[in-house]
């Protein structure tokens, strides 16, 4: 049985994209989707339940088994597609809009370099999508720390912008956004760019 439950097609026609995109479909794993679900759907501290269906929510914790170090979720293929349906339309936004952080990313051991996008979705979510060997694999979905606490996706948006930006931009007097600083995290993260500037809040 294959991994891929989705394909997420057509994000290479993109008009007011502002650099070439590396791929022209995401592939959707249900591995991915398990994921999501395990570490934060089903995490008390992030607001999925305004922004997933109540029936979805209850169709994926009806796959969750609670364990010792958190939670077990195993997707059936038609939750898993319904899931990957509601996600693709926040990743489509952020790319329309578009509100992008860029960065290459390595293995500190090898020279193979991968692009990996970081979007910030309309509802203050974050998913990151890694493009490599001619397509595009989406990686997770999150909601960053404390934004259970926000009551509006207006806040939440705002938190996720302010998180990426402390964590990836350290810029110079007068930057629109571009940034050239290394960022270790097992990985090697160089070339960060912000997909617009103004969208993000530097213009």
């Amino acid at each position: 049985m294959t991994d891929r439950i989705d394909t997420w097609q057509g994000i290479e026609n993109l008009s007011r994209w502002p650099e070439k995109v590396p791929a022209q479909a995401v592939l959707v794993k249900l591995s991915a989707l398990n994921h999501i679900s395990e570490k934060h759907i089903c995490s008390a501290g992030e607001p999925w339940n305004d922004w997933i269906p109540a029936e979805l929510l209850k169709r994926i914790q009806t796959h969750a088994v609670r364990t010792q170090g958190g939670w077990t979720v195993k997707l059936s293929p038609e939750v898993a597609t319904e899931l990957s349906g509601i996600l693709s339309h926040g990743v489509r936004a952020a790319i329309g809009l578009p509100r992008v952080l860029i960065y290459d990313s390595k293995k500190i051991t090898s020279c193979k370099t991968s692009v990996c996008w970081l979007l910030v979705l309309p509802m203050g979510a974050i998913a990151v999508i890694e493009f490599g060997g001619g397509c595009g694999i989406l990686k997770t979905c999150y909601f960053p720390a404390g934004a259970g606490w926000r009551k509006c996706a207006s806040e939440r948006l705002k938190l996720a912008k302010r998180r990426l930006i402390a964590r990836y931009g350290r810029f110079q007097a007068g930057s629109t956004g571009e940034s050239k600083q290394k960022v270790v995290d097992k990985k090697v993260r160089f070339n960060c760019r912000f997909i617009s500037p103004d969208n993000w809040g530097f213009n």
